[in-house]
This record gives C-alpha cells, sequence and structure tokens, in this order.
C-alpha cells in the first residue's frame, strides 16, 4: 500500500510536470505568427529656444544622474524661428534638455540687432518611452533649473516641477514648458498685431 501512494504521487508530479513544459513550448508569443515589434526606447522632444527666438542654436539633451546633469544623450540646432525637434533616449527619467552656451543668435529687443547669447538655458522634462512632448527653453526655464538645483535633493521629479510651478506663479503665466513665449521684438508685435 505505501508503494503505491508514492507511485500515486510520482505520476500525479510527473503529470503536472508535463503539462507546465508543454503549456510553456505552446506560448510562442508571436500574438498570430506576425514579428515582434520593437519596444520604443525613445521620444521626441520639441519646442523653442526663446531670449528673442534664438535661430542656429545647439539644443542638447544631458540624462540627470544622482542629482545632478550627466551625460550627453544627443543634440540637434534650432531654426531661423528657433525651434528644434529631436529623439531622446527615454527610461522615464527627467533629462535636461539646454541651448549651449555662445551659439546662435536672437534679436535683441531694445537695440534690434543680431546677439549670439552668452549664457546656458536649460529646461527639463520627464521622458516616457515613445511619448512626444514640448519643452520651451527660455529664461525663466532656466531661472526654475537654477532653483531646483539648490534643493537638498538635487535635480529630480520633484525638485523641477516645484521650482517651475513656483517660478511660473511668480511671473503669473502658464506651464513654463509647454507656453510659446512672445516674440518681444517690433516685427513679432507686428505679426501678432495683425
Amino acid at each position: 500500500m505505501k508503494f503505491r501512494s508514492g507511485a500515486t504521487r510520482g505520476a500525479g508530479a510527473l503529470a503536472a510536470s508535463t503539462i507546465a513544459a508543454l503549456t510553456v513550448v505552446g506560448c510562442g508569443g508571436g500574438g498570430g505568427g506576425g514579428e515582434v515589434q520593437p519596444v520604443p526606447v525613445t521620444a521626441t522632444v520639441s519646442g523653442s529656444v526663446v531670449k528673442g527666438a534664438v535661430a542656429g542654436a545647439t539644443v542638447c539633451a544631458y540624462a540627470i544622474v544622482g542629482g545632478v546633469q550627466s551625460s550627453g544623450l544627443g543634440c540637434t540646432s534650432t531654426d531661423a524661428q528657433g525651434r528644434y525637434s529631436f529623439q531622446v533616449r527615454a527610461d522615464g527619467a527627467p533629462v535636461i534638455i539646454e541651448s549651449v552656451t555662445n551659439s546662435g543668435e536672437y534679436v535683441d529687443e531694445l537695440s534690434g540687432t543680431a546677439v549670439t547669447p552668452n549664457s546656458r538655458l536649460r529646461s527639463a522634462q520627464t521622458l516616457e518611452a515613445g511619448a512626444t512632448v514640448t519643452v520651451m527653453i527660455t529664461p525663466l526655464t532656466e531661472l526654475a533649473i537654477r532653483r531646483a538645483l539648490g534643493a537638498p535633493t538635487g535635480l529630480g521629479d520633484p525638485s523641477i516641477n516645484d521650482a517651475m510651478t513656483l517660478v511660473a506663479r511668480a511671473f503669473d503665466t502658464g506651464d513654463l514648458r509647454r507656453t510659446q513665449p512672445a516674440d518681444p521684438t517690433a516685427a513679432g508685435f507686428a505679426a501678432a498685431s495683425r
């Protein structure tokens, strides 16, 4: 009797193992025989560099590691209206989007002459794979980044979002990263009044 119940348990275990193995083998994962689609690992980032529209500026994305700006993720240039768009590695973490110092030109609103920006302008945004996001780069977003850098935790979603909200409230504006600033030049005002 003892032998028989042990054999029954062994046969049951063998049957369960066989069924499990066949179930795994039967799961081809193809979902109908089609090709496996790659998972997006980038996001499309677009926006404008505005201190007046900064044409021909180099715009680069940087990872944030340990609360500080880190390695470069790619660069592009702005068009004549200061607009840019490029693909950036996206893993759900915030990145810095920066208009590089001494690149591009904008028309100074007071003198009407072309000026090369002599200071960096930055913004930041969390990027999810496959997303398309708008990120404006302006003196106000730079102010918010500098505020976030002073946070005890360094750069990260909470400090960046808190700083963007604080600066937006201080200047009574909408979302700093999404709102296209007005063109402060005479030509910009003339175009807006049409």
